[in-house]
C-alpha cells in the first residue's frame, strides 16, 4: 500500500501564474520520483489565511507555542479540527513553503504551526520544501520548529545560510520546483499577446515585486507608484523598445501604465510568459517566479528587491552577479538601471549563453524537493 501524503500550502488556486507553476511542478516531481507515494489529501493556500485562524494560531512567542501545542488545546480548538483531521489520516506531511517562510503573517505562521504539531503531537514524517526562510523576526520559533522536521529543503543559498546560521542542519539547498518546467510552443500564442504589441521587435519585459502591496508598509513604508512611471517612460525613451508590462499575479498597478505609447499590459499563463521571454532583451523584475521563468528561457535579468532576500537568493543560485535594485529607491536608482541595461543590451548573446549554461544545474536542484522526502522512506 503506498504512503499517503498530506500536501499543505497547494497554490494551484492562487491567481498568481507562480504559484500554479510550482505546485503543479510540485506533483509532476512527487509522480515522477515518490513510486510509493500518492497525494491523497491537501491544504490550499487560502486554507492558511482563514480569518478564524487569528488569536488560534500562536505568535512568535515559545511560551504561546508550546501552550498552543498541547493536545488538550488543539482538540479543543475548533478552527483547527479541520487540520487535525487531515494530518490524522495521512502518513506524510509534505508542506510546500511557496510564498516564504518570513515575517509574522499569518500563513507563514501556520505553515511552521502545522509542521511542529504534525511532528511534535502526532509523530508523522514531515518535510518542508520548495521555500525561500528569512526568518529574521521568527528566529526563536524557527529554531523550535525545524530541527524536529525530517527534511528541509530550501530553494536558494541565502536561506541555506540563514538557516546553518540559526543552527539548523536538517537541510538540503534546492531551487524552486517551477526550474523542472521547460516550454513548448502553444498554439495561438500570437494571438494571446496584447493588441498593437509586435513581438518581431525589440521588447523589454518589466515586472512589479511583492512589495507593492499595503501590507508590507508598516516594515518598508508607503510606496510611491510614480516611481513605475517614471521608469516605464525612461526605459521607453532610453532604449526605444517595447515595454511589455507583465503581471504575474499581484501587480494590476501596471495595467494603469499600458494606455503609454510603446507601452504593453499582459497577464498570461506560465508556458507563455517563458515564451515571451525567450525573444525579450531582458527582463527586469522583483517577482521571484517571473525571475524563473525568464531565466529558463535565457533572458538576461535584471532583478528588484521583494518581501524577503528571495531576489538576491535567485541571483546567486544562477550565479548572475548583478546587483538587486532596491524597489522603494527605483527612482534614485534609474541611472543604475540604465547602465545595467546598456551593459546586457551590448553583450546579450554573452549574457543568454551564461544563463542557460546554469539552468540545468538549477533544474537538477528543483529534484531535492522531493528528494529529501525519498530519502527516509
Amino acid at each position: 500500500m503506498k504512503n499517503k501524503i498530506l500536501l499543505v500550502n497547494d497554490t494551484y488556486d492562487d491567481n498568481n501564474l507562480g504559484c500554479k507553476a510550482t505546485t503543479e511542478a510540485l506533483y509532476r516531481l512527487i509522480d515522477n520520483y515518490l513510486d510509493d507515494c500518492n497525494v491523497t489529501d491537501v491544504i490550499k493556500l487560502y486554507h492558511t489565511e482563514r480569518s478564524e485562524l487569528n488569536g488560534v494560531i500562536p505568535e512568535a512567542d515559545i511560551d504561546d507555542y508550546e501552550l498552543k501545542s498541547t493536545h488538550n488545546y488543539l482538540m479543543a480548538t475548533l478552527p483547527l479540527q479541520f487540520e487535525l483531521n487531515k494530518i490524522v489520516n495521512c502518513d506524510i506531511v509534505v508542506i510546500n513553503g511557496e510564498g516564504s517562510i518570513y515575517k509574522t503573517v499569518l500563513k507563514c505562521r501556520y505553515i511552521l504551526y502545522v509542521a511542529y504539531i504534525a511532528k511534535k503531537v502526532f509523530s508523522k514524517k514531515v518535510y518542508l520544501i520548495n521555500h525561500t526562510a528569512d526568518i529574521s523576526m521568527i528566529r526563536d520559533i524557527a529554531k523550535r520548529v525545524y530541527p524536529i522536521l525530517d527534511g528541509v529543503a530550501v530553494r536558494e543559498p541565502v536561506s541555506y545560510r540563514e538557516l546553518l546560521n540559526a543552527g539548523i542542519h536538517n537541510i538540503v539547498q534546492a531551487s524552486d520546483a517551477i526550474f523542472c518546467f521547460e516550454s513548448s510552443e502553444f498554439t495561438g500564442f500570437h494571438e494571446r499577446l496584447p493588441f498593437g504589441f509586435d513581438i518581431e521587435k525589440d521588447y523589454i519585459m518589466l515586472g512589479g515585486s511583492s512589495l507593492n502591496h499595503a501590507l508590507y508598509e508598516k516594515w518598508n513604508g508607503v510606496w510611491d507608484v510614480s516611481s513605475f512611471y517614471n521608469l516605464i517612460t525612461s526605459l521607453r525613451d532610453n532604449t526605444h523598445a517595447q515595454i511589455m508590462l507583465v503581471d504575474v499575479g499581484g501587480d494590476s498597478f501596471l495595467r494603469e501604465f499600458d494606455r503609454l505609447e510603446n507601452v504593453y499590459y499582459g497577464k498570461m499563463n506560465y508556458n507563455d510568459y517563458v515564451l515571451l521571454a525567450k525573444q525579450a532583451k531582458i527582463h527586469i523584475s522583483g517577482r521571484h517566479h517571473g525571475l524563473c521563468l525568464a531565466a529558463i528561457a535565457g533572458c538576461p535579468l535584471i532583478g528588484l528587491s521583494a518581501n524577503t532576500h528571495k531576489i538576491k537568493g535567485d541571483f546567486e543560485l544562477l550565479n548572475w552577479n548583478l546587483p538587486v535594485i532596491d524597489f522603494y529607491k527605483i527612482n534614485e536608482s534609474t541611472d543604475q538601471i540604465l547602465n545595467l541595461i546598456k551593459e546586457l543590451l551590448e553583450n546579450n548573446i554573452i549574457y543568454r549563453q551564461a544563463i542557460l549554461e546554469k539552468i540545468e544545474e538549477t533544474r537538477e536542484r528543483a529534484r531535492q524537493n522531493v528528494l529529501v522526502v525519498k530519502e527516509k522512506l
